[in-house]
């Protein structure tokens, strides 16, 4: 048994794509070396900015032999007079055996076919081709004159069976036994005798190609020059996993700024480093930032002050801008620039961001009510009111990241309730698939009026206005998003008890099919301020959103009288009754 290896060096490649390339790749040869079926006992997949490899350990030398059976025609079809008929025959010649082979079961006629297994080394140039030309990549590039595409343009290939060459072809580039250093450390071509050494040599080389042992170094160095500097490391996943992959030899460094830039909102300094710069930030150990950072550089400790002093100088320039964006924004409150978002479109055809306020202040009521929420609505509507005004303030234009977390900042520092402030930050919440949801009641009715606001609008966008002014019921589908259902299941509402799903279901039609009507209505959307107030047929059918028609058929379900004359006056609807019973 041998071991396989296949580096294919690159340049750099794109770090936030490596995690899935590698997954990728591991599953793609897997797949290529057991449909060549050669046997082995472990694959291995290694990456770093400048190279991918694959090692495939207990590799045997010879190709598993394989036995074939094929189902041929009846008994009766392939033999005559026990004599083999046309079709008998060309049944075996197509399978390449002989007449006299074919085996008789269960009325069928079989093939047998056994074949031999062939050297692996005749059959690795095929297979490791085969997997160079098949990795999936989100985008691919061309260079020079050649056909060929990859995510970035290949400079070498190594392919060793043991100590043997395999031979692959792909451009101007043959494969060889020789890779490269690191591109600063060590820029030049080493060889590789066996297979086995690859990862040795390459670590003499300083490269560590293996990004499992790569990740726990820079893990480990981090955590420990923190502690050196009186702090603790703030390490996101997410940013560790993509420094893995910017680094083959990381060296971290330490650098500073000004305390100056500690009186910013914490956001509006940690995104300019961990989203801009890759830097990870420092914290005391009362939980407070520190004027610190930890940066991980690609190289050795030569020249380390030049490159903290350049970190520093980067770093600096950013925060300045913070501060200065920081200071202009704060010359008026959050509730000022109310005004200004009536600039911000929010949706063609649809009225801008201060819109879409004004409709989450009524969507929130609607839902405080049906949910009979015990959080104040003046608090509710006003979280509501305030959500988007940051979206025109200087530092979310120049930070886009900081949506929210500004607006809550700012609402902190004009003396606003604090769970209004924190509603104006987790309104965003869920950002995606994997994110967490907001935690307060408060951030949480607002994230589902928000939600369903924007999905019913881009529904809108794409569709027949008329058809849907036809059809209030068409955009009925929109209740079943998997996103919102999600969103109210995780949410604990009712009575400390989740809701059930039919009520789920019922509440979020109702919601959508007010909200469509608005949008496509653009009117005030009436809502009555009492309990007790009696609704004409058409009022609560705008209330509850259903036809006035369908609430007709329905009213025998909620608590109804006739005013005037019992015979011709105008059917009312209790308001408490017809929503706690539809809703309910």
């Amino acid at each position: 048994m041998k071991k396989l290896l296949f580096e294919i060096g690159t340049e750099e490649l794109p770090a936030n794509y490596m995690p899935n390339i590698l997954k990728d790749l591991k599953e793609l040869a897997l797949k290529k070396l057991q449909d060549a079926r050669v046997p082995f006992a472990d694959i291995t997949v290694l990456g770093t900015p400048r190279r991918l490899a694959v090692l495939v350990s207990g590799v045997e030398e010879t190709q598993a032999d394989s036995t074939e059976e094929f189902k041929g025609p009846a008994v009766n079809i392939a033999f005559k007079d026990g004599e083999p008929t046309k079709a008998a025959q060309g049944f075996a010649r197509g399978k390449g055996v002989g007449v006299k082979d074919l085996i008789v079961r269960d009325n069928y006629i079989y093939a047998v076919k056994h074949t031999q297994g062939q050297p692996t080394a005749a059959l690795l140039p095929h297979v490791l081709l085969e997997i160079l030309t098949n990795i999936p990549f989100p985008n691919h590039m061309r260079w020079a004159d050649f056909d060929f595409r990859f995510l970035r343009p290949l400079h070498w290939l190594v392919a060793l069976f043991g100590s043997e060459i395999v031979p692959v072809a792909i451009t101007d580039i043959q494969s060889g036994r020789y890779t490269m250093g690191h591109r600063f450390l060590s820029n030049r071509q080493i060889e590789i005798p066996v297979a086995d050494d690859y990862e040795k040599i390459l670590e003499e080389n300083f490269v560590i190609a293996d990004q499992d042992k790569r990740r726990e170094i820079i893990r480990q160095q981090i955590t420990e020059l923190a502690r050196e500097e009186g702090g603790e490391i703030e390490i996101a996943p997410d940013l560790l996993e993509e420094v893995n992959y910017l680094v083959e030899y990381p060296t971290p460094l330490c650098g500073n700024f000004e305390k100056k830039y500690l009186a910013l909102p914490e956001a509006a300094i940690i995104t300019p480093m961990r989203d801009h710069q890759r830097y990870f930030p420092v914290r005391g150990k009362d939980g407070r930032l520190l004027n610190k950072f930890i940066a991980v550089r690609n190289g050795g400790k030569a020249f380390l002050e030049n490159v903290t002093h350049g970190n520093e100088r980067v770093l600096r320039a950013r925060l300045s801008d913070a501060e200065f964006f920081f200071n202009e924004d704060r010359k008026q409150k959050l509730e000022a620039y109310e005004e200004k978002i009536k600039t911000v479109v929010f949706q063609e055809g649809l009225g801008n961001m201060y819109d879409k306020s004004q409709r989450l202040m009524q969507l929130v009521e609607m839902l405080h009510f049906s949910l009979q929420s015990r959080v104040p609505l003046d608090d509710l509507k006003r979280a509501a009111r305030l959500c988007k005004c940051d979206l025109v303030t200087g530092m979310v234009t120049e930070f886009t990241e900081l949506q929210g977390f500004i607006g809550e900042d700012y609402a902190i520092k004009d003396g606003e309730n604090k769970a209004v402030c924190k509603g104006i930050s987790e309104h965003y919440y869920p950002l995606n698939a994997n994110s967490g949801l907001p935690c307060e009641i408060i951030g949480q009715i607002v994230s589902i009026a928000d939600k369903i606001d924007t999905i019913c609008a881009l529904f809108i966008s794409t569709q027949n206005e008329n058809k849907l002014l036809k059809n209030r019921f068409f955009f009925s589908p929109l209740a079943s998003s998997n996103k919102i259902n999600h969103l109210c299941r995780k949410y604990n509402f009712v009575k400390g008890k989740n809701m059930k799903q039919s009520e789920i279901k019922r509440l979020i039609e109702t919601t959508v099919e007010v909200t469509v009507e608005k949008l496509l209505n653009r009117k005030e959307l009436e809502v009555p301020r009492t309990q007790e107030e009696w609704l004409t047929t058409s009022e609560a059918a705008k209330m509850i959103g259903i036809s006035p028609y369908r609430l007709r058929m329905l009213k025998d379900k909620f608590e109804h009288q006739k005013s005037g004359d019992a015979q011709s006056g105008r059917l009312l609807f209790k308001k408490s009754s017809l929503l706690e019973s539809y809703i309910r």
